[in-house]
């Protein structure tokens, strides 16, 4: 038995940018580090722990 990589995402999904951007500011870490993460862990699947009546904003949102 083994375990899978996963990288979680919840965060990313519910697109409070201005929040994630200013926390990656803070520790100074570069805006691309989902990017060097994805690198890092190759990970088989991503997770999530939005709550259940989190829908994805439309296309044309911001």
């Amino acid at each position: 038995m083994y375990f899978r990589s996963a990288l979680r995402v919840g965060q990313i999904l519910l697109g409070n940018w201005a929040s994630i951007g200013q926390t990656l500011d803070v520790f100074k870490l570069p805006h691309t580090l989902l990017e060097k993460w994805t690198d890092i862990m190759k990970p088989e699947y991503f997770m999530s722990n939005v709550r259940i009546f989190f829908k994805y904003p439309d296309e044309n949102a911001p």
